[in-house]
């Protein structure tokens, strides 16, 4: 069984918070593959210690596998790039 969302939102930080896109990213990703604007969006994660700054928006999902849930928290641009890199099971 692959991963299912629960539930996904787009919330204020009220607390910094680990980017989990940015983690996948910088895992998986081939980085001669992203365009400008993508890079300048990496410039700005890694600026912030790939947090999500507190006042910072963000997508919130609570996730679902198997007998295991967690919430996966990532800052809306960084998500985009993952999508466009294809990184995310469907």
């Amino acid at each position: 069984m692959s991963n299912q969302i629960i539930y996904c939102s787009t919330q204020t930080a009220r607390k910094d918070y680990k980017c989990d896109a940015c983690k996948a990213l910088l895992d998986y990703a081939d980085f001669n593959e992203l365009t400008f604007a993508e890079k300048r969006e990496l410039v700005k994660a890694k600026r912030d210690n790939w947090e999500i700054k507190k006042g910072q928006a963000y997508i919130r999902a609570f996730m679902k596998d198997n007998n295991s849930t967690w919430t996966f928290r990532a800052r809306p641009e960084i998500e985009q790039i993952c999508q466009d890199q294809d990184m995310w099971i469907d």
